[in-house]
């Protein structure tokens, strides 16, 4: 799963374009301290993102980050007030987009940026 937009901006205070990658609470998966990270599965995080684009591509096959993560996420997300564009891609697992994936995410990110202007 990639959620890419101004995600880190209200949570960090990054005024640019992000990418990140993985499991919304992954660190806390595999950390012996639990719950010492951000779990973005939970709503008392989520509400950050009102208002915030964010674009997120995912291989229906993936089984590193299973599909329905994304597809609770990206619920979450949207009733937090997101704007979430996704894309699924059907035969891919955990791997780089295809090229209409791609051009799909240039062609969100010029559309965000000129309406941040």
């Amino acid at each position: 799963m990639v959620f890419t937009g101004h995600i880190m901006k209200h949570l960090i205070g990054l005024r640019h374009l992000q990418f990140f990658s993985g499991h919304p609470n992954l660190a806390n998966q595999w950390s012996d301290d639990k719950d010492v990270y951000p779990n973005f599965t939970q709503k008392k995080y989520l509400t950050k993102f009102k208002d915030v684009s964010i674009f997120i591509f995912h291989g229906k096959e993936d089984r590193n980050c299973l599909f329905e993560t994304t597809t609770n996420i990206i619920e979450k997300l949207e009733n937090a007030g997101a704007n979430v564009k996704f894309i699924t891609e059907e035969n891919k697992g955990h791997e780089p987009p295809d090229e209409e994936t791609v051009k799909e995410y240039y062609k969100w990110v010029n559309t965000t940026l000129n309406n941040k202007k």
